[in-house]
Parts: structure tokens; C-alpha cells; sequence
């Protein structure tokens, strides 16, 4: 074989690894000493509320948050739904934390298996649940654009030939959640069996490994129909379900659920740091064993950022994250500025 490829002209530069044969290389491998406080990984936030940075996560942190999420989804073992040979499909980018972590970590940690697509899948959203229906799967994740694409980019004939009665859970996350879009999607591909209760609005960020909190159980998704003067003036104040039509005098919103796990959410006053009441929305602190070290290469950020306590009571350090929500809203979230 060398000799033949040695007589071709591009053959000459190539390095030849003998593959049956045994190599003493392994002899100078030696164990690294890791423990849970080692650095794991660089994992980039996505830049949706500002210039991407490297948040520095543990061993430690991946562990706890990945146990997070596997009792925040609750996969019933004796529920027949869930002996599905797949456990769920994921089209999300593996550099990003809700690829890396939930769809693949998370299925190593689970001991579970899953079909992965590639990103690309995302400009032919069909194709996604196409592939939910073909391999009966349990879950699956993705932002809120991608379940809107699904129903603007599919046909009734398309739906109907679908089985997604498998699908008993619908991670909704990695940015603002539309309560029009849940709504559309459930109706749309009712047909093919899917249920609204199905999804698990949800709420994380990278410098907390992925998730902060989410729904866990089996019950349609909370959404509040709320003043849009009152959430500018940080006031929580419902409105009439039938006047939240009025887009310019309402906001509905998704609630993320609770949060999960051992991790501390505090609602709380960026300007004063206290911590806010229910009734009123603040900026969203975190705080437990998934919060990252820091951001890498970025000292005066990360002093900043994780480094937050409250005024009154000294309580801390969290994370400040750059997101609102409130308690009172079930941990509705949006990106900061955007209450307005």
C-alpha cells in the first residue's frame, strides 16, 4: 500500500499510523489529578445580552446541574411511554449549553439514548419532528423560535402524517418564550398527538451550567397576562385575560416554573440590591454548586457579575444574572430592558 501511494504525486507528505501494530505511547500517559473543584470546561455564554464570554465550570458544577435536570424531568421508568428504545432528539449546536448539556451530557448522565441532527436541521424544521415521530422519542428541546417555525413552515397535510403522541416533554428555553407560539403549536400539531402540557417552559444560563429553573410536572404551561405600564414600573398587576389582545396595553408571559434543585434565586432591586417582594419584578440572582468561577480572561466582569450580595443582610455571593423576571409571575423571565 505505501508503495502504491508513494507513486502518486499527493502521496509523498503523508504521515502512515500503523493501527495493528502495539505502540509504547500509552506508557507515558499518566493520570491527571482532578476533583470536583478542577476546571472542566470554557462553556460561552450565546450573547444574547451582550459580547459572548467563557464562564469557567467545574467538575463540580456539570455533575450537580446535570442531577438538576434529571430529577427536574423525572423520566418515569414504569411509565410505558418512556420505554421507548430513543430517548429523545436534538438538532441543537453542541457548542452551545443547551446542546452540550442537556442534549448530550444529559444523556450520558441519565444512561439514556438520543438521535442528534445536525444544526442545520433548524432551517427545515420539519424534519425535527419528523424525526420525533420516527423514533417515537420521548424529549426534546429548543427555543421558542424553533417550535414557531414548525407551525409556520409545515402544512396540515405535513402534520397529520405524524405520531408525536410519544412527546410527553417539550423543553422551551434559551431565550423569550412566546405564550402565542405554545398556543399555535399546540393546536397545530394536536392532530398528530401532541399535548400542550407537554411543555416544560424554562429558564438557565451559561454561567449557571444550563438550567435555573423549570416546570417538572405534567401540567399545562402558566401564563399570566400582565399591565405593560405596571411591569415598566417594576409592578406586577394582572390584567384581564380577555384585553390581552391589546399588545400595546398588556404583555403575556410564560412562566419559567421553580427553581431546581439546591440552587438560591433571589428576585431582587439592581439599584439598591434588596431583595424584591412578590408582587414586584427585579433583576434574578443565582446562586449554588452549578454557579460557574467566573468568565475567562475577564477579572473586573466576573467581580461584577458573581460577586453580588444584598445590602441588607449581606447575604451572597450570587450571580447577577442580566435577565428580570418575578416571583409572583412564576419566574417569568425576559432579557433586561425588555419589560418596557
Amino acid at each position: 500500500m505505501k508503495a502504491a501511494v508513494a507513486g502518486l504525486d499527493a502521496g509523498t507528505d503523508l504521515r502512515w499510523l500503523a493501527m495493528d501494530e502495539d505502540s509504547d505511547d500509552g506508557a507515558a500517559w499518566e493520570r491527571l489529578d482532578v476533583d470536583e473543584d478542577t476546571v472542566a470546561m470554557i462553556q460561552y455564554t450565546s450573547g444574547s445580552t451582550g459580547v459572548p464570554k467563557g464562564c469557567v465550570l467545574t467538575h463540580r458544577n456539570y455533575v450537580n446541574n446535570l442531577e438538576i435536570i434529571r430529577q427536574a424531568l423525572d423520566p418515569r421508568d414504569d411509565d410505558p411511554v418512556f420505554a421507548s428504545p430513543v430517548s429523545g432528539v436534538s438538532w441543537l449546536p453542541q457548542y452551545h449549553d443547551m446542546g452540550f448539556v442537556g442534549g448530550i451530557l444529559g444523556t450520558i448522565y441519565g444512561g439514556r439514548t438520543t438521535v442528534l441532527m445536525a444544526p442545520s436541521s433548524s432551517y427545515a424544521p420539519l424534519r425535527w419532528l419528523q424525526a420525533m415521530s420516527r423514533y417515537r422519542a420521548v424529549i426534546s428541546a429548543a427555543p421558542n423560535f424553533a417550535y414557531d417555525a414548525c407551525v409556520k413552515r409545515s402544512t396540515p397535510q405535513q402534520r397529520a402524517a405524524l405520531d408525536l403522541s410519544n412527546w410527553s416533554i417539550a423543553v422551551v428555553g434559551g431565550g423569550p418564550i412566546s405564550a402565542e407560539t405554545l398556543r399555535a403549536f399546540s393546536e397545530a400539531f394536536e392532530p398528530a398527538g401532541f399535548r400542550p402540557e407537554a411543555f416544560r417552559p424554562a429558564y438557565g444560563l451559561a454561567e449557571a451550567t444550563l438550567g435555573v429553573s423549570g416546570v417538572s410536572n405534567s401540567a399545562v404551561p402558566v401564563i399570566r397576562h400582565l399591565d405593560r405600564t405596571a411591569l415598566g414600573e417594576d409592578r406586577v398587576v394582572e390584567v384581564d385575560p380577555d384585553a390581552a389582545g391589546d399588545a400595546e396595553r398588556t404583555l403575556s408571559l410564560v412562566g419559567c416554573g421553580k427553581r431546581q434543585g439546591d440552587q438560591d434565586v433571589l428576585i431582587v432591586d439592581p439599584e439598591t440590591r434588596v431583595q424584591r417582594g412578590p408582587e414586584e419584578v427585579g433583576e434574578i440572582w443565582v446562586a449554588g454548586p452549578s454557579v460557574g468561577v467566573g468568565y475567562w480572561g475577564r477579572p473586573e466582569e466576573t467581580e461584577h457579575a458573581f460577586s453580588a450580595h444584598l445590602a441588607d443582610t449581606g447575604a451572597g455571593p450570587y450571580r447577577a444574572a442580566a435577565t428580570w423576571g418575578s416571583s409572583a409571575a412564576a419566574s417569568c423571565t425576559s432579557p433586561a430592558g425588555a419589560r418596557t
